[in-house]
C-alpha cells in the first residue's frame, strides 16, 4: 500500500500452528481452504505466490505455483532454496522488511516476468514419474 498499488491480498489455507490471528483489512481475504482441483485458477489469477513459511517438509505449492506460471517469493529455509534454485525471490521469513521489499520488487512487471519464465523452466525438474522411476530404482537395488 506504500507504493500506491491496489493489489489485494489472499491469505489461503488452515491457520497453522500456534498462528496469529489474521489482521481485518479490505484489502485482505481470508480461505480457509481451496480443493485441489481449483487450486490451478488461484496461482493462474495471482500475481505473485508468496509461501514465507520457517519450516517446510519438501515444498509443493512453490512447485505447483512455478508451474502455473505465477512468480514466487519464499523464504531461504530448510528444502525451499534448494528447490526453487534461482527461479524465486529467496527472503529471510523472520524479517518483515525483507518480505515486504521482495513484495514491492515483484510488483515490477520486468522483475515478475522474469520470475515467472525462471519458474516455468525450474518445475520441468520436477514430475512424478522421474519421482516414481528413482523410488523404483532404489527398492531394486535392495
Amino acid at each position: 500500500k506504500e507504493t500506491g498499488s491496489n493489489y489485494k491480498l489472499i491469505i489461503a489455507g488452515a491457520k497453522g500452528w500456534l498462528s496469529p490471528s489474521s489482521p481485518s483489512f479490505p484489502s485482505i481475504t481470508s480461505i480457509p481452504y481451496i480443493p485441489e482441483n481449483e487450486k490451478r485458477y488461484f496461482y493462474n489469477l495471482a500475481q505473485m505466490f508468496i509461501f514465507p513459511s520457517h519450516y517446510e517438509g519438501f515444498g509443493f505449492p512453490i512447485l505447483e505455483a512455478m508451474a502455473c506460471g505465477c512468480p514466487v517469493i519464499t523464504s531461504k529455509h530448510s528444502s525451499l532454496s534448494e528447490i526453487c534454485d534461482n527461479a524465486a525471490i529467496l527472503i529471510n521469513s523472520h524479517d518483515i522488511n525483507d518480505l515486504k521489499n521482495a513484495i514491492i520488487q515483484m510488483t515490477d512487471h520486468k522483475v515478475a516476468n522474469y520470475y515467472r519464465e525462471k519458474g516455468l523452466k525450474q518445475a520441468k525438474f520436477f514430475n512424478w514419474k522421474k519421482t516414481a522411476n528413482q523410488v523404483l530404482q532404489l527398492i531394486d537395488k535392495t
